[in-house]
């Protein structure tokens, strides 16, 4: 520090566990003068749960630099780690088990638990801005992948409740209680600046896959009958183009971009959306953390495409919005093959690499048990990938549906600091 103190607490980051190390220390004075000792520490084991971590393929010529950081939950730990360009783990906590975006240099806008706060931390778990309370947005909770506007607010999506009628085989005068997310951008001090409804934007009667889910009894447990899944959005960023909301609407089978200054719908890229599909591409199907890129084009984690073969892949779409025709133009699914039920991420790095977050493995879907892994992989970008880098992360019981081993966010930081 530069301000003269009798106390500094120093945070020393990047140490590999189990090894010995000795620190030397000098601090001094107004006047120049010098005090100088050394320490010697040797730092614990990695937990248990993280033994079938391993690093396959680090190749650092052509690999983005920098630190991967990952979170996740092994048989229900939660933890955050991050490994170096040599795949070697330099960092652990039993925080940040959730999804987290990178906001400014050292900070991170993360989940904490379902009906929490988003918070804003550094990895040392300190506090680095304002706390955002769902309660305080009238939404029992924010929830899946946070985002962040070009201005530096904070994107979030929340749910909200209402009473629909007019179902097909409801019956007349039958009514479902309908969940539909809210998409709040919100200031770094906390105000409230946008909130969308997607039920005021999308038909509530168009019903997917999941849509009986009862996942969001939990936060509605008034609700006579249970509650209808319609929309589980997963993620939502902002269009570099023109900073339009771009959301992954898990059970639409959709993603859709909004106007964020009308609140209007401008697309839907998915079957029976606004485009058509060209020839030689598949839709996705099942998706997650779809990222908007300079050119029109969408990538996106897809974890069960429409058409053979059905592994979960990542996958880039250009967009015509003029003629309305959305061509494939990228993917890679990496071997070997499986799916991933409960997540995914798919991120461009500043090399022109991606990173890819196969969040929980199985050769089935709805696997209920036997071996799961979860796998981080960066490969080159465009034309024939190859990969740079391969992080897997093993289990041999998965546990229900998968979850007991699962990567849920993956970035690639500049810095541990």
């Amino acid at each position: 520090s530069q301000t003269p103190a009798m106390k500094h607490t120093p945070v020393v980051m990047g140490l590999h566990a189990a090894t010995s190390y000795r620190i030397h220390v000098t601090a001094t004075d107004g006047t120049g003068a010098s005090l100088s000792d050394t320490l010697d520490l040797e730092t614990g084991p990695l937990p248990p749960f993280l033994a079938g971590l391993e690093t396959l393929i680090s190749d650092a010529e052509r690999m983005q630099p920098g630190y991967t950081l990952f979170s996740g939950t092994v048989e229900e730990e939660t933890y955050s780690a991050a490994v170096d360009g040599a795949g070697e783990v330099v960092y652990f906590s039993s925080g940040l088990g959730g999804n987290f975006v990178p906001t400014s240099a050292g900070s991170y806008l993360a989940e904490t638990t379902h009906g929490g706060p988003l918070i804003v931390t550094d990895l040392r778990g300190q506090s680095m801005g304002a706390t955002l309370t769902p309660q305080d947005y009238n939404t029992p909770t924010f929830h899946h992948t946070p985002g962040i506007s070009p201005e530096g607010n904070y994107l979030a999506i929340g749910v909200e409740m209402r009473t629909i009628d007019g179902y097909p085989g409801a019956g007349d005068g039958t009514s479902y209680n309908v969940i539909g997310d809210l998409f709040f951008e919100i200031a770094p001090d906390g105000a409230l600046l946008r909130e969308i409804a997607l039920l005021d934007l999308l038909d509530p009667h168009r019903t997917m896959g999941g849509f009986d889910n009862s996942f969001w009894n939990m936060d509605f447990p008034a609700a006579e009958g249970g509650t209808k899944d319609w929309s589980h959005s997963n993620s939502i960023a902002s269009d570099p183009l023109d900073g339009g909301y771009v959301v992954s609407v898990l059970h639409q089978n959709w993603v859709v971009k909004l106007n964020h200054d009308t609140d209007t719908l401008l697309w839907r890229l998915g079957p029976e959306g606004d485009f058509d599909l060209a020839p030689g591409g598949r839709w996705s199907r099942i998706h997650h953390g779809a990222v908007p890129l300079p050119g029109g084009r969408i990538l996106l984690y897809d974890n069960l495409p429409t058409d053979p073969p059905l592994f979960s892949r990542a996958v880039e779409y250009t967009l015509d919005p003029v003629n309305g025709i959305a061509t494939q133009t990228w993917e890679y699914q990496a071997e070997p093959g499986g799916i991933t039920d409960p997540m995914g991420e798919v991120h461009p790095l500043d090399n022109g690499n991606i990173l890819i977050c196969d969040s929980s493995m199985a050769e089935e879907p709805n696997q209920d048990n036997g071996p799961t892994w979860a796998r981080l992989v960066e490969v080159t970008y465009p034309g024939t990938s190859e990969e740079v880098f391969r992080l897997t992360l093993k289990v041999q019981d998965g546990g229900p549906k998968m979850r007991g081993c699962k990567i849920s966010s993956a970035h690639r930081i500049p810095s541990l600091y």
